[in-house]
């Protein structure tokens, strides 16, 4: 049983208090009060992983949120939280932070503003449902693509 799971298990019995320590380069930590009400506090818990491993993790985190666990993580991949947070506070340099729904604060100007680069956000089918995802415009893009495609 994975350490996320046995907290999972731990907040169901009834536990007061659990840690958790996720196998990614991130840190992780689960509390659970003596009501059963968990939180999960996950530092950057897909950083450095493979996509599919990736998709693993915040498969977990989602399904977390859905049992009405808290589940509040950080990451420097918009796509993280577009998959799977309902609500982001988006901390911008030198202006006010950004909170609300997902699709609200993580806006394009907001995060060309946040990162430095000129970024596009598109939308797509996929897996039957509607998808966004955030992509960089890379100047370096420009000169590999023929310019027909470079649009």
């Amino acid at each position: 049983m994975s350490h996320v799971q046995n907290c999972e298990a731990s907040c169901q019995n009834g536990r007061t208090q659990v840690e958790v320590s996720l196998p990614t380069s991130g840190h992780g930590h689960g509390k659970c009060g003596g009501g059963g009400e968990c939180r999960h506090l996950l530092d950057e818990p897909a950083s450095a992983l493979d996509l599919r491993n990736q998709d693993r993790v915040l498969g977990l985190i989602r399904r977390l949120a859905d049992s009405g666990l808290a589940a509040i993580f950080t990451t420097h991949q918009p796509n993280h939280a577009i998959a799977v947070a309902d609500t982001v506070l988006l901390m911008l340099p030198d202006a006010p932070a950004a909170f609300g729904p997902c699709p609200e604060a993580i806006t394009d100007e907001r995060l060309a503003r946040l990162y430095g680069i000129a970024v596009r956000t598109v939308t797509f089918e996929a897996e039957g449902r509607s998808r966004r995802a955030v992509v960089p415009v890379y100047s370096s893009n420009e000169k590999s693509l023929p310019p027909e495609k470079a649009r």
